[in-house]
């Protein structure tokens, strides 16, 4: 009996472990449709790092945060619902000793900042990434959306990958935040 509960004392302690901390928060998202027949993403999301990965980014480690958005379609005889189509955008923070200045690349362009709040804040303001084209906003009504960033640690410089697995300060995300398109 003792060896079922330290069991399973164990198992929950290891899941716990493997969540991700919630230090990002996304306060606010929507898909908007263009009149050049692209939907595109809009999100204010508040990014806060832990005194750890802040010393390692201050440190010229570099930081890779992503932001995944997925479309489903919601069916009521399955199990699952579709998924229509999902993006995944990347953007790295480093910081540049030489210039003291932060560097955000979003893979489209890079921004230069003095610090890491002023990167952080303007990495939160996300304002049009294209997630479909040519898609007819009739076939997206009632459209499950969800929104989710988190820090990529498999992108992390090998020798920091170990130790970041192990330390719940590397493992930080956001919940996934879900809302419907208007029918």
């Amino acid at each position: 009996m003792r060896a079922i509960l330290r069991f399973t004392l164990t198992l929950i302690a290891v899941l716990a472990a493997a969540a991700p901390a919630a230090a990002f928060e996304i306060q606010r998202a929507e898909l908007v449709h263009g009149s050049d027949d692209r939907w595109r993403l809009s999100a204010a999301i508040d990014y806060e790092l832990p005194p750890r990965v802040r010393k390692a980014l201050d440190s010229g480690i570099p930081l890779t945060v992503s932001i995944r958005v997925e479309v489903h379609q919601p069916r009521w005889w399955w199990w699952w619902d579709e998924e229509l189509f999902a993006v995944e955008r990347d953007m790295e923070l480093r910081y540049q000793p030489l210039s003291r200045r932060y560097r955000l690349d979003n893979g489209e362009r890079q921004r230069y900042f003095f610090s890491t709040d002023s990167m952080l804040w303007a990495m939160g303001r996300v304002e049009g990434i294209t997630v479909a084209e040519g898609v007819d906003p009739n076939a997206l009504a009632g459209a499950e959306v969800r929104l989710r960033t988190r820090l990529e640690i498999d992108k992390l410089p090998p020798p920091l990958q170990t130790s970041a697995l192990i330390s719940a300060d590397w493992r930080i995300g956001s919940n996934w935040y879900v809302w419907r398109l208007a029918d």
